[in-house]
């Protein structure tokens, strides 16, 4: 436990040193929220409300950026390495991440809901119920972040790469507009189909019923049991990337 800490308290520390990214990571979303609801007047259409869950998942996918140029940069200064070299085991690497990116998310949407309520959004739904799915989303995103800058064999490629996904994420989930139904499998009343492999598709189904309609949970119970699965997934690859690129230097 005293290593996973050490190691975190590393990282966060590499992070202070750039603050730049750091405040980009953190308050990106809620200067968003502050924009949006500037220029929206009232009666408009979608409002402010309608748009708001969007601008919350689009802090979870952050977490993509945030978590795979952080590795990048980690990998390409050397430090991965130096630190495989003391004889600190991977499983202590994937904890002190995990803790990093768990810290930035929970931060950064704690953040942008206050800069919301503060803006005048009034949710309609329990604000606990939609950070736990806001959480759950942007772990998933954390978990592919890793996947990116484990891989990645730069930072500027690991930049690259994240910024396709989150491209990928923000327009193919409805965030932006509507999209097409698309099933592969369709049984009573539920369907299955190549979207629903994306996180941010069931956290804006979750977010926008809980805040917007004020949708209990269990009414929701399948888009619950989806994200859970698919944060399970990414964060499982995660760990196996980061995992593989630290054995690499042992």
């Amino acid at each position: 436990m005293s290593r996973t800490l050490l190691l975190a308290g590393k990282a966060l520390r590499q992070q202070v040193r750039d603050p730049l990214s750091a405040a980009l990571t953190l308050l990106t979303p809620a200067t968003l929220v502050v924009a949006f609801r500037l220029l929206l007047a009232e009666g408009a259409s979608p409002s402010f409300s309608d748009l708001l869950p969007s601008l919350l998942i689009f802090a979870a996918i952050m977490q993509v950026f945030h978590a795979s140029l952080s590795l990048a940069r980690e990998k390409e200064a050397g430090t991965l390495e130096r630190v495989a070299m003391t004889g600190v085991r991977p499983r202590h690497l994937v904890a002190a991440a995990a803790l990093l990116h768990g810290a930035v998310a929970l931060l950064t949407l704690g953040i942008t809901l206050i800069t919301a309520r503060v803006v005048g959004f009034v949710p309609q739904g329990s604000t606990g119920a939609a950070l736990g799915a806001l959480l759950l989303c942007a772990t998933a995103c954390a978990g592919l972040g890793m996947v990116i800058g484990a891989l990645a064999r730069s930072a500027a490629q690991a930049f690259v790469i994240a910024s396709a996904s989150m491209f990928v994420l923000l327009l193919l989930s409805g965030l932006l507009f509507p999209l097409p139904e698309a099933t592969w499998w369709r049984g009573d009343g539920w369907g299955v189909g190549p979207l629903d492999l994306l996180p941010t598709v069931h956290t804006l189904r979750l977010v926008a019923g809980i805040l917007g309609a004020g949708a209990l949970w269990t009414s929701l119970a399948d888009a619950w049991l989806a994200l859970t699965l698919l944060c399970a997934l990414f964060v499982t690859a995660g760990v196996w990337a980061l995992g593989r690129s630290a054995r690499n230097y042992s």
